[in-house]
C-alpha cells in the first residue's frame, strides 16, 4: 500500500480539496479538518509520485492552502511522517504513537491512553519508534496489555489496513459553491482587479468539476457591496447561462470579462466590493476524463466553445437577424418611432405596430416589435409605456426559386404567361439585410387576386422604374 497525506497547519478548505483529488484515485478519505489521505497504490502506472506530488503543489496553489505532503506505505505513517519531519521511521518521536493509534480521527480517550504509555517509556529511556520497535511482545504485555501489542504489531509488520475496509467513506459536498472575502485593503469598484479574484475562485470551481468528470454549462456570479448610506443594493448578480459547456477556467474568463464589462458600463458599482461568490448551477456530464497526450483536440474544441459562447452572447443564440419592419429606425433611448402603417390587433380593433428599445450589440435588434391600440398612439408618444409582443407577420408557404418579373398595368398584374387583376394591396413591409452583409431592401405588399390567390410580391425601393413589381411567392 503506498498512501498519500496532505497535512494542513491552518485552517483550509479540506473538502473541496479532497474533491479535487478525486481525478488522481478513488481512495480519498479525511482526518477531521486536518489532513487528507489518498491511496495510490494502483495508481502507479498513471504518474509517478514525484509528478503526483507536483500536482498536489499545484492544486494547493489554485486554492491558496499550504499542506505537508508525505508517501509512505501506511496511512499512520504517512500521517506521522507528515507531522514530524523524519524519513525514517525509526528516527520518529514516541508522540507519533498517537497517530498510529487513531489515523484518520482524533480519539481522546485512545490519545489520554498512548500519552500515559508513551510517560511511562520515556521513563525506562524510550525516546524513539525505533527503540520501541525492537522491544519484546511480552515485556510490553506485561506492562501495558494489549494496546501495546496492537501498536507493536502496526509498527513492526508495516500495514494498518490492505483491504482499505476501515477507510471512512468521504462524501463531497453536493453542490459547489466557492466564494472569497476581501480584506479591507483589497476592496476595489473597478473590474481589472476583480478580475483576479473571479479568476481564482472560478479556476477552483472547475478544478472539483473535473474531478467529478463533467462540464460547467450553467453558473451565477455574485458581488457583496460595502454597505453605505448611498447604496440602496448592496448585491450584484449575473448569470451565465452557456449554450456549450466549458471544462476549463480559459473559455469562461473571457465570457465573463465582456459580461461585467457591459454591465458595468451601464452601472457602476457603487461601493466596494466585499465578497465574491461562484455558484455552480448546471453540469454536463465531462467527454474527457483525462487529457489525451499526444492529441490538440481537447484544447482546440474548447477554444472553439468559448468562441461560440462568446459569439452567442454579443449575437444572440438564434445568429440569423430578424427582418426588420418598414419604417422603424433605432430611436434614441427613452423614446420610439411608429410603425408608418397601421395593422388590426386582437378582435379586429386597430392597432400601430411600434419599435420599443432594447439592449443588444447589433444596431438592428436593438429593438422589440411591439402593438397599442391606434387611438392611443398620438396620446402616448411621449411617454413610456411597455407593448406586448406579437409574432411576426405571416409568410407564404410556396416560394419561388427565383423572383418572377411582374408588370402593373392600372389594376392588373402581368407575368409572361398569366395576367392577375388586384383587389386589395396591404403593405409595405420592409425587409433589408444586415449592416455588415450584402446590401439588401425590399418593401413587400400582400396582393389579393379576383381568382383567390394572394400573391407576396415586392418592390425595391427608389426604383427608376416603378410599374416593376417583383412575384416572390403565393399564400395558401
Amino acid at each position: 500500500m503506498r498512501v498519500v497525506c496532505l497535512l494542513f497547519s491552518k485552517p483550509s478548505p479540506i473538502s473541496e480539496i479532497a474533491e479535487a483529488c478525486y481525478r488522481w484515485t478513488p481512495q480519498v478519505a479525511l482526518r477531521s479538518e486536518e489532513a487528507i489521505f489518498l491511496e495510490i497504490e494502483k495508481c502507479h502506472r498513471l504518474y509517478s509520485e514525484h509528478a503526483l506530488t507536483l500536482r498536489l503543489q499545484a492544486l494547493l496553489k489554485r486554492f491558496n492552502a499550504k499542506a505537508r505532503i508525505t508517501i509512505a506505505d501506511d496511512v499512520f505513517m504517512s500521517l506521522a511522517q507528515a507531522r514530524y519531519p523524519r524519513s525514517e521511521k525509526e528516527l520518529l518521536p514516541l508522540e507519533a504513537l498517537c497517530d498510529v493509534a487513531s489515523p484518520f480521527k482524533r480519539d481522546q480517550d485512545i490519545e489520554k491512553k498512548v500519552l500515559t504509555m508513551i510517560e511511562e517509556l520515556r521513563r525506562l529511556g524510550l525516546k524513539t519508534l525505533g527503540e520501541f520497535i525492537k522491544l519484546s511482545p511480552k515485556e510490553l504485555s506485561s506492562r501495558f496489555h494489549y494496546q501495546s501489542l496492537e501498536l507493536h504489531r502496526r509498527l513492526y509488520n508495516g500495514s494498518f489496513d490492505e483491504s482499505l475496509s476501515l477507510w471512512p467513506r468521504f462524501i463531497p459536498p453536493e453542490r459547489i459553491c466557492e466564494s472569497v472575502s476581501l480584506e479591507y485593503a483589497e476592496k476595489c469598484q473597478s473590474l481589472e482587479p476583480l478580475l483576479f479574484v473571479i479568476k481564482k475562485i472560478v479556476n477552483r470551481a472547475m478544478a472539483r468539476l473535473t474531478a467529478r468528470g463533467e462540464r460547467l454549462s450553467k453558473a451565477s456570479l455574485h458581488f457583496e457591496l460595502e454597505k453605505l448610506s448611498t447604496v440602496k443594493c448592496t448585491r450584484r448578480s449575473w448569470v451565465f447561462d452557456l449554450p456549450l459547456s466549458q471544462g476549463a477556467v480559459t473559455g469562461l474568463l473571457p465570457l465573463i470579462r465582456e459580461r461585467l464589462s457591459f454591465e458595468l458600463e451601464r452601472e457602476s458599482l457603487m461601493s466596494s466590493v466585499e465578497r465574491l461568490q461562484f455558484d455552480v448551477l448546471e453540469t454536463v456530464p465531462g467527454q474527457y476524463f483525462q487529457r489525451h497526450f499526444f492529441s490538440k483536440k481537447e484544447e482546440e474544441q474548447e477554444a472553439w466553445n468559448s468562441l461560440i459562447i462568446r459569439l452567442c452572447e454579443k449575437l444572440g443564440r438564434k445568429v440569423a437577424a430578424a427582418p426588420v419592419p418598414a419604417g422603424v429606425t433605432a430611436a434614441p433611448s427613452g423614446s420610439m418611432a411608429v410603425r408608418d402603417w397601421y395593422g388590426h390587433g386582437e378582435a379586429g380593433v386597430p392597432a400601430a405596430f411600434i419599435a420599443e428599445n432594447v439592449e443588444h450589440y447589433k444596431p438592428e435588434k436593438a429593438w422589440r416589435r411591439t402593438v397599442i391600440e391606434r387611438q392611443s398612439v398620438e396620446k402616448n408618444l411621449d411617454i413610456g409605456f411597455v407593448g406586448v409582443d406579437i409574432p411576426l407577420p405571416d409568410r407564404p408557404l410556396r416560394l419561388l426559386n427565383k423572383p418572377e418579373l411582374l408588370i402593373k398595368k392600372e389594376n392588373t398584374l402581368v407575368a409572361a404567361d398569366a395576367r392577375w387583376e388586384i383587389l386589395d394591396w396591404e403593405g409595405p413591409e420592409r425587409l433589408s439585410g444586415e449592416w455588415w452583409g450584402e446590401e439588401l431592401s425590399r418593401d413587400y405588399f400582400r396582393v389579393g387576386t379576383k381568382n383567390g390567390e394572394q400573391l407576396w410580391v415586392f418592390r425595391v425601393p427608389n426604383s427608376e422604374v416603378t410599374s416593376e413589381v417583383y412575384l416572390h411567392g403565393y399564400f395558401d
